[in-house]
């Protein structure tokens, strides 16, 4: 079997499982007689057209003797392998999708992890938000040009969390 080949097998199975998911097929390896195939699976709206996670699925199809095979597949960074129209019924593949999607948004909600740039896109514009951003670039400013001497315009880190508490609540 070829690479081309096993995207299409991929792809024909993926088809038969999503109804408002798009996905995209690539070939990542072939080891001996197992080719791997990563398949990324996103929901673009017209208000988000980049998502704001995707989920991946890792397909494994052994080649067995008389061009036959066998194809199983892993969601992300989870050990339980699934056989195709084996382990998880085609209609619930979705459900698995919208759990890892909704893992992944909880966690962006409880971690930080984007620069103050960063924050200006990802938070509702509000006053709050509006003034956080004011705050940290001006503290950025003085912080690079290593003025220091007007203390009242850096703020304490205690003012910083609250804020961000307040507009994590919102």
């Amino acid at each position: 079997m070829n690479p081309e080949e096993g995207i299409n097998l991929v792809n024909e199975v993926v088809g038969k499982w999503r109804t408002k998911y798009i996905s995209t097929t690539k070939f990542l390896e072939r080891n001996f007689n197992t080719l791997t195939y990563e398949t990324e699976f996103s929901l673009p709206t017209s208000k988000r057209p980049i998502p704001e996670a995707t989920v991946k699925l890792y397909f494994y199809i052994h080649e067995l003797p008389g061009d036959k095979y066998a194809m199983e597949y892993v969601f992300e960074t989870e050990s339980l392998k699934h056989r195709v129209d084996h382990t998880i019924r085609p209609t619930q593949i979705e459900v698995w999708i919208d759990r890892i999607l909704e893992n992944k948004r909880t966690i962006k909600q409880l971690m930080n992890l984007g620069t103050t740039f960063e924050s200006t896109r990802l938070l509702t514009h509000t006053k709050d938000s509006h003034d956080l951003h004011q705050r940290s670039v001006i503290n950025e400013i003085d912080i690079s040009r290593g003025d220091f001497s007007d203390e009242s315009k850096l703020f304490e880190k205690e003012e910083v969390v609250q804020l961000e508490q307040k507009l994590l609540q919102a």
